[in-house]
This record gives C-alpha cells, sequence and structure tokens, in this order.
C-alpha cells in the first residue's frame, strides 16, 4: 500500500511539472521559499528582503507553513501565504520567478513543482562539504529515485561560491553547463560584510545572554557550537555531558567566555538530545537564535562537517573543527567531498580534551590560523561579495525578461 502510495504521488509530480512548464508567467511575480516551509532566515530570506527593498516592480510572496518562524521580520513588501493553499498554487504557478533553499520542497510539502516553467533558482544552503544531493545517496535505487527527483525540480540556476564548490554542485545536481551557475556566493552572508550590521549583532546577542543568564557584559568572548546532523548515527556530543565538561566549564569562565551550543535545524526536529540542566553556567543552550546573527557575534566557531565555518571565513575569526567521528562521518555515514586537510579552515580537535586546549590556544591567540583561513577564503568562497543579492538578482531579471 505504501509503495503504491509513493508510485501515485510520483505520476501527480510527473503531471504537475508538465502542466505548469509552458503556463504563462508574470515576469514581475517571484515567489520564494526555504526549509521545508518551517522556517525563514536562510538565503531566501536574505534575496527576499533585498529585492523588497530594491526593485518596487516586483511583486513578491513568502509561500511557509502555518505558524512558520521569521516571517515577522520580512519587510512589509513580502506577503506570505500558507503552503499548498489555493492561493500559494495559483502564485507558483504564474510566478515569473522562484527561489528556494533546499529544493521545490520549500514552496510545495508533496514537492509538486507548480513553477516548474518560471526561472528557478536553486540558493542552496551552504558550501559543502558533506557530500549533497545525488551525491548523498548509496545503491543503484537510491540513485535512480533521487535523479528522478532531480530532474523534476527544474533548476534554471543554482548559487555557487567557487569553482571547488562548482564542482561538488555539479556532482550533486547532474548540472552540465555551467552557465547554469551563479557565482555570488550565498545572500545570508551580506550580514558580514557590514561592521555596523555585526556590531548590532553582537550587542544584541550579549544583552539577550545577560537578560537571560546575568554576568555577561561586552569583554565577554562568544564561543559558538554549531555541529551538523547525522543521517546515521545521531550520537552528537553534548559538551555540557562529556568527561571534561566542569573542566571546561572552569576554563571559560577563566577566560570570560561562555560557549553557545547550537543544533543543527535537523538534529532540532528530531528532538535526540535531552537538554540538560545543571550548574555548568558557562556552556549553553542557544538552539532558538538565529543562525548568521549567531555566527556575526560570536568569536570563536566549533563545528565538524556544517558550511557554517565557510561562512564564517568572511569574519577572519577562528574555527575549531571538532571531528570526533571523522572515519565514520567520512565513510559509513553522509560523505565528505574532501579530506579533512583540504577543508579545515583551523585546528583539528579529535576528542573532548584537544577541543579544551584549542580553545584556550584560540581565545589566547586569535591569529593563530589567520594564513590558512585566507587561503581557505580563496578557494572555498572566493565569489562571495556584499554585491551577493545584486549578482543574482539581475541574472534573474534578465532570464524573467526583466531589463
Amino acid at each position: 500500500m505504501a509503495k503504491l502510495a509513493k508510485a501515485s504521488l510520483m505520476l501527480k509530480r510527473i503531471a504537475i511539472n508538465y502542466k505548469y512548464k509552458h503556463s504563462k508567467r508574470d515576469k514581475n511575480c517571484w515567489a520564494f521559499g526555504e526549509w521545508f516551509g518551517d522556517r525563514c532566515n536562510d538565503n531566501s530570506f536574505y534575496l527576499a528582503n533585498y529585492v523588497a527593498k530594491n526593485e518596487p516592480e516586483i511583486s513578491i510572496y513568502w509561500i511557509a507553513k502555518k505558524n512558520c518562524s521569521g516571517t515577522e521580520l520580512l519587510d512589509p513588501r513580502i506577503k506570505v501565504v500558507e503552503m499548498d493553499s489555493a492561493e500559494a498554487k495559483q502564485i507558483l504557478s504564474r510566478a515569473g520567478a522562484a527561489f528556494v533553499n533546499e529544493g521545490v520542497q520549500d514552496l510545495s510539502g508533496d514537492f509538486l513543482n507548480y513553477s516548474s516553467g518560471a526561472v528557478i533558482v536553486n540558493l542552496w544552503h551552504g558550501v559543502p562539504w558533506k557530500k549533497i544531493g545525488m551525491d548523498s545517496y548509496s545503491g543503484v535505487a537510491g540513485k535512480l529515485y533521487s535523479k528522478l527527483v532531480l530532474s523534476l525540480q527544474s533548476y534554471s540556476y543554482v548559487v555557487t561560491s567557487s569553482e571547488v564548490c562548482s564542482n561538488a554542485l555539479k556532482s550533486a545536481f547532474l548540472i552540465k553547463d555551467s552557465d547554469k551557475l551563479i557565482r555570488s556566493g550565498l545572500p545570508r552572508n551580506s550580514l558580514f560584510y557590514d561592521p555596523k550590521e555585526t556590531a548590532a549583532c553582537r550587542k544584541q546577542l550579549i544583552s539577550f545572554l545577560d537578560d537571560r543568564y546575568g554576568g555577561i557584559d561586552d569583554e565577554t568572548k562568544i564561543i559558538t557550537y554549531m555541529p551538523t546532523f547525522r543521517d546515521r548515527n545521531e550520537k552528537i556530543v553534548d559538551l555540557k555531558s562529556t568527561d571534561i565538561s566542569r573542566q571546561l566549564n572552569d576554563c571559560l569562565r577563566m577566560h570570560n567566555a561562555v560557549l553557545l551550543q547550537k543544533a543543527h535545524y535537523v538534529s532540532q526536529k528530531r528532538d535526540s538530545r535531552e537538554k540538560l540542566k545543571d550548574d555548568l553556567d558557562r556552556i549553553l543552550y542557544l538552539d532558538e537564535y538565529a543562525s548568521q546573527e549567531l555566527l556575526a557575534a560570536s568569536d570563536i566557531l566549533i563545528t565538524d562537517y556544517s558550511s557554517c565555518f565557510f561562512d564564517f571565513l568572511i569574519l577572519d575569526r577562528p574555527i575549531i573543527h571538532f571531528l570526533y567521528d571523522y572515519d565514520y562521518y567520512a565513510n559509513k555515514d553522509r560523505g565528505l567531498y574532501y579530506t579533512c586537510e583540504e577543508a579545515a579552515c583551523g585546528d583539528i580537535a579529535a576528542n573532548v580534551d584537544q577541543l579544551r586546549d584549542s580553545i584556550v590556544e584560540n581565545l589566547e591567540n586569535p591569529d593563530k590560523n589567520r594564513a590558512l583561513r585566507d587561503r581557505m577564503r580563496k578557494k572555498h568562497i572566493i565569489y562571495d561579495s556584499k554585491d551577493c543579492c545584486r549578482i543574482i538578482t539581475d541574472v534573474v531579471r534578465a532570464a524573467a525578461g526583466l531589463r
């Protein structure tokens, strides 16, 4: 029965894709969505707000589920429409351009591509180190299914941050024509090019933490731990529950620093960890805070295979890679495009003792890996710039027939 339902849904996807491929489009109607309609704080969000401020002739719609987080931060010109409603389907079927952060599932819960005849831009949600798209599937059946789903996405363009990134995107999304790549970097990173904005983010976070926990001031160093999710092994290390957690907490207090743990969106949805309540007052959970604003306010980033460290390179601040399960993740879980030597932008810690030592070293010497960061920035995010949103908008305007 389940297989029949799955086959029926796939046939519906194919029919919808074909039906709307040649429908009449309104070049002044643009639709945005991201993170399956659940959230509003990533690349689509930043680009939509830019378009709202700079393209007065364009009507802008945000497609999202009820109670989508973050829509209150959208520009007032952007109309929020409930995903899979009659209005959403009507908008998507006539939109001249559509923008996604994951795929068509950002605009339709059933992956129904009502925008198949539009200019569709996949902004993606990060520069990949872990494998994505087609490359994340193993086995013939998985790859065939992924290839069919990809064929129904109808991407006109995919955004890239470097030639290294382009190679991964071509493989992941079966891109043969390099002209389908927009060399602009990620819209969400535009925040990092404005010193006033990053300073405001830090001021806001310090105030937020002091109000909630107390004892936080302008001199407090902010260390953020943002691990990615695991496909097959969800044992992500919680730094409140290790053998040296108390030691680490004391070390942070000594250096007037706090360590903020933010789980990946997928991990949060799985609710895979129990949040501990104890007296470790310098190791704190902060899942609800917007990622880019948190990064902008942070002095040090700890992560693993998450793309967030490529974003953080723009700020030229210390990065520590906590790779306690490197062999497993590379060979048995999602898999990686490059070795840790090819991708790492700072210290590599294989266990919590090494992590504690790296935290201290980078607190005391923020310039420790500056040359490495500069080299990796030129390798992985060379196209990123403050003009990212303008570059993408110009390409889409031309493709949609707006001059």
